[in-house]
Formats: structure tokens, sequence, C-alpha cells
């Protein structure tokens, strides 16, 4: 099967060799040690974020084969600090390489900072609607909306994922509060999470031909 597949799909081997074997990743369910596993490939991709990270921390954000701990002072304009990282790259040229392996592919009408935000905000949606295993379709049709409930109730993944999603008024939040507020009233917030939740069902299947992410807006 193996080798059938290397033929059908000339990447194959490479994708397992990048990503390991995604049959046997730590459930999504257990968010700690799904993060853990994704954030060591973030470094395949061409936007990993720069966080300041003050402290002794900075020893857990190092991965020796693909990170280095650069010092830079305060204080510089634009100019001489973009100077003084050129005169770094100059002095440590063996830091350089040929870009990130995997390059985003190009959404038509958007810039790969939005595209990288959508995949960011698609993947909790995901996890949500699909992490919670094999349901009743009673209940299935309703998981989006409950997606929707639990990224207001928790006001960091609300913020980190730029949702900035919240209840207008005290008596819509004390219902929400009560979960009696009618489904109407989150019906936008349910249709975006049913649209990153297809975007990144698309994502998954694109990347079998070597495409990442998604090419057309969901």
């Amino acid at each position: 099967m193996c080798t059938a597949l290397e033929h059908q799909h000339e990447r194959i081997a490479e994708l397992y060799d990048d990503w390991g074997d995604i049959h046997i990743l730590p459930s999504m369910a257990d968010a700690d040690s799904f993060s853990e596993w994704y954030e060591s490939k973030v470094h395949l991709f061409p936007f990993a974020e720069a966080e300041l990270v003050e402290g002794l921390d900075v020893l857990s954000y190092l991965e020796p084969s693909n990170s280095v701990l650069v010092s830079i002072p305060k204080g510089f304009k634009k100019e001489q600090l973009l100077g003084v990282l050129a005169d770094f790259v100059e002095l440590h040229p063996e830091l350089l390489g040929n870009d990130p392996k995997y390059e985003l592919s190009k959404v038509k009408g958007e810039l790969q900072i939005d595209t990288w935000k959508r995949i960011r905000r698609a993947e909790p949606a995901y996890l949500l609607v699909t992490g919670m295993g094999h349901v009743a379709p009673s209940i299935k049709k309703n998981l989006p909306s409950k997606a929707a409930k639990a990224i207001i109730n928790s006001p960091s993944a609300n913020r980190t994922l730029d949702f900035n999603w919240f209840i207008h008024g005290e008596v819509q939040q004390k219902l929400f509060e009560q979960d009696k507020l009618p489904s109407d009233y989150l019906k936008s917030y349910t249709r975006t999470i049913n649209n990153l939740n297809k975007f990144y069902a698309d994502c998954i299947e694109g990347t079998i031909r070597g495409t990442f992410p998604a090419t057309t807006k969901a």
C-alpha cells in the first residue's frame, strides 16, 4: 500500500518525514499535547509569530535545531535597526536558508498574513465541531452553535484569535449565561464557525495534493 501511495502521490513520503505519522498524534481533545506537537511544526511555515519573551522563560521557547536567541538594544530608528540586523546576518550566514519548506498558497484577494490568521481561527473551530467524537445527528447540527458559545466563554481564546465576540446588553448576557439565549442571536457567529470549519476541512483535504491552505474562500 505504501508503494502504491508513493507512486500516486509523489510527495507523500516527504510529508511523513516532516509531519510524522498523523494517525498516531495526540488526541485533538487533549489541547496541551496537541499544541506541543503543533508548535514543533510551526517553523515549516512562513508566518511564525514573533513574541517578546522575558526572563528565564526564553529557555523554554528555544529549539536548538531551528531557533537562536538574539539580543537587540532598544532605541534604534527603524532604518538603524534594519542595519543592525543586516550586519548580524552578514556575520552569521549559517542562519540563512531557502525560505520555509511549505509556502502558503495564495488565496485570491487576501493577504498572506490574513490567510494565516484565518487558519489560526479555523483550527479551534474545526476541533470544537469535529473533535467531540461520534454524536447523534440531532446533536451534531447544534455543534457550531455550541462552538461559538465556547469561544465567547473563553476570554483568552476570544482575544488571542481575534474573534472579539461578545454579548450585547445585560439581559442578553444573563440569558446567555443561563443557556437560554435564542439561537437566532448567535446566527452570525454560528455561520462563521461553519465557514471556518469547512475551510479547515478543505485545507486538510488539499494537503494530500501538496496545497495548503485551501485556495478558495469558504
